[in-house]
């Protein structure tokens, strides 16, 4: 049985809507496990609980709908093509947070810690960990990222038995180019001078370790589109200095 995703509307005149479904939705038997599910405190009490439920909405945004966003107006509308173009003429998840992180990035403005890791994570249960030790690494608007600091390089933390041959310290950075972007924005780091299987061991004045995923993060909570920052990579026996593009 294939999940249905749905949004609760909490407001007079709202109703229950399924999203994304594959298959049509049986309205009675979601009922029957939304009324499973439901909590008393949140739900049945509504709307005699609203003064509990205020800031907790999403942070307001500058743009009506996504498709009013600079980098998507003129490619979407709010009609979706139901026949054809249903993936095509959708606006993805992912595309909404690339949008506003490339606004923040066409002012020349540094990024805010909410857009660069966008995601829920322990604080919806009331815990608070540092944002650095997220891994972005594999979400998919991490790409757009990388362009923005790294200029399309994909970066690996070498493991301990690689370090040990390489005679490189435990504690010190060392982030493998695993691979380096050849297209558009993606492709600057290259023609900055990186090659695939440099070794980078130093950046913006700092060794200490840290993953490909925190160097991101740092990078683009500090500098702007147009700075230097100066890199220093490891090249079979040569150390090198270089300039990493921030875009």
């Amino acid at each position: 049985m294939r999940r249905v995703w749905v949004v609760l509307a909490l407001a007079p005149g709202k109703q229950l809507l399924p999203v994304a479904a594959r298959r049509p939705v049986c309205a009675r038997a979601l009922r029957r496990h939304l009324e499973r599910v439901k909590h008393p405190a949140l739900h049945a009490a509504y709307p005699l609980n609203t003064s509990t439920l205020k800031g907790k909405q999403g942070r307001p945004l500058p743009y009506r709908t996504p498709v009013d966003m600079p980098t998507l107006v003129g490619k979407y509308t709010r009609n979706r093509d139901w026949e054809d173009q249903v993936v095509a003429s959708c606006v993805h998840c992912h595309q909404i947070g690339d949008a506003l992180r490339a606004a923040h990035r066409e002012r020349d403005e540094r990024l805010p810690p909410h857009l660069i890791y966008p995601f829920p994570g322990p604080e919806a249960l009331g815990l608070e960990l540092a944002p650095d030790r997220v891994d972005i690494s594999r979400r998919v608007g991490t790409r757009e990222m990388r362009a923005m600091v790294l200029g399309g390089l994909l970066l690996e933390d070498l493991p301990g038995e690689e370090r040990q041959r390489r005679g490189l310290p435990a504690d010190r950075l060392a982030l493998w180019v695993k691979h380096v972007g050849e297209y558009g924005r993606h492709a600057a780091a290259k023609q900055a001078g990186f090659w695939k299987d440099d070794v980078l061991v130093e950046v913006a004045g700092s060794t200490a370790r840290e993953t490909e995923s925190a160097l991101i993060g740092r990078l683009l909570g500090q500098h702007r589109p147009g700075d230097t920052v100066r890199a220093v990579v490891l090249r079979g026996g040569d150390r090198l200095a270089l300039v990493l593009p921030m875009q």
